[in-house]
């Protein structure tokens, strides 16, 4: 479908703001109008309404001794995301490879991205596995090990907000939203949750949250796979998954009060 006048106005506005945030490097902290003009190749006052924006939305700020333009804190929030979630990571996989060799299923560790959950990393088991997921890709939050995990531990504005947002019928056994929320509550109360033909049938998970030192939720560990297989040792996958989303937690500076 060929786009319309104001979809390609539209997307050459912003590849343009992409090409000025890129201008910036150690080197450059600081640019001018008239600079980032002749740079991005764009009139003047075409640059100024692009720079105009970055800056009212945060990613840019103007210094008014030089009134030059540097990079702005909407920037450093970004780059705290993602240093966020290499952290994350980084002291994820060990444990998570341990977990998956230790109950033979699928691990998973994700972070809410809006209103859905996407997968850091999967350790996949050395036996063939039905079960199809893959990083990045993105998944609801309310019927899945990992999302429930989060969710139970949000403040209820922001759980309310996410609903309001994504939430549709999956599975035979999904949950409506207020059916959701008591489940959450009992969620925060164990610590874990246990989730049964929600997304797939035939396919249980066992989530649990992982927190940082803050004691603020910032990511979700499930194991998951055939229903028979996990129930058959329910029990002993809860501990060991309880276990090691607290190691996880621990390695990010939790400590439980």
């Amino acid at each position: 479908m060929q786009k319309s006048k104001a979809e390609k106005y539209l997307v050459t506005s912003v590849k343009d703001a992409m090409r000025i945030l890129r201008l910036y490097t150690k080197d450059c902290p600081e640019l001018g109008v008239t600079e980032i003009s002749r740079k991005i190749g764009r009139s003047k006052s075409t640059t100024h309404r692009l720079i105009s924006m970055l800056t009212d939305k945060g990613y840019l700020q103007k210094n008014p001794d030089t009134n030059k333009y540097c990079l702005g804190l909407s920037v450093l929030r970004l780059s705290g995301v993602m240093i966020t979630h290499k952290m994350i990571l980084r002291e994820s996989e060990r444990l998570l490879n341990k977990l998956t060799d230790e109950l033979g299923e699928a691990t998973h560790l994700g972070v809410l991205e809006g209103a859905y959950i996407a997968y850091l990393y999967k350790a996949d088991p050395k036996q063939p596995a039905s079960l199809r997921s893959d990083i990045g890709k993105r998944n609801p939050t309310f019927c899945t090990g990992v999302g429930k995990a989060i969710l139970a531990f949000l403040p209820p504005k922001m759980v309310d907000q996410i609903i309001d947002e994504s939430f549709i019928v999956y599975g035979r056994h999904s949950f409506d939203p207020d059916q959701l929320k008591r489940q959450l509550a009992v969620i925060r109360d164990n610590g874990y949750t246990v989730c049964t033909d929600e997304l797939h049938e035939g396919v249980t998970s066992i989530g649990a949250p992982v927190f940082d030192y803050s004691e603020t939720v910032v990511a979700g560990l499930s194991v998951a796979g055939p229903t028979q297989r996990i129930k058959a040792n329910l029990p002993g996958m809860i501990d060991s998954v309880t276990e090691t989303a607290n190691k996880i937690s621990a390695e990010l500076g939790f400590f439980k009060s």
